[in-house]
C-alpha cells in the first residue's frame, strides 16, 4: 500500500487534528491487542501519545494515505541516532505492507 512519511509532532497535529484521532485509533487498538507491550503508567492510548509527545526529541512517524494516519512509529532522537518504538499499523490495514512501507521511509 502505498504511503508517506510524515512527522507528527505537536505543531503538526495542532495543524492536523485529524491525525491526532487517527493516532488515538491506531494506539487503542494496540492497546487492545497486546497491552503488556506498552510502558507501565500508560493506561489508555490518549495518556501514551500526551505523554509521549511532551518528551523532548520524540515525535510519531505516520503512515500517511488518503489524508488517514494508517500506522505510526514513537521516534526519539538521540544524538546521531534515530530510535523506533511502539510501531502499530490500524487492523483494517494489516498485512498490505504499511509497517514495512513506514520503515523504508525512516530508513532512507
Amino acid at each position: 500500500m502505498p504511503v508517506f512519511l510524515v512527522k507528527a509532532n505537536t505543531k503538526t497535529l495542532a495543524e492536523q487534528p485529524a491525525w491526532l484521532v487517527d493516532l488515538h485509533k491506531i494506539y487503542t487498538e494496540g492497546f487492545a491487542a497486546s497491552p503488556t507491550s506498552f510502558p507501565a503508567p500508560f493506561e489508555t492510548a490518549p495518556s501514551f501519545i500526551d505523554k509521549a509527545l511532551m518528551q523532548p526529541n520524540c515525535w510519531f512517524a505516520g503512515a500517511l494515505f488518503n489524508d488517514h494516519l494508517l500506522g505510526a512509529a514513537l521516534v526519539t532522537e538521540k544524538a546521531n541516532v534515530w530510535q523506533f518504538s511502539f510501531l502499530n499499523v490500524r487492523k483494517v490495514t494489516q498485512r498490505r505492507g504499511v509497517a514495512t512501507r513506514l520503515l523504508t521511509l525512516l530508513a532512507a
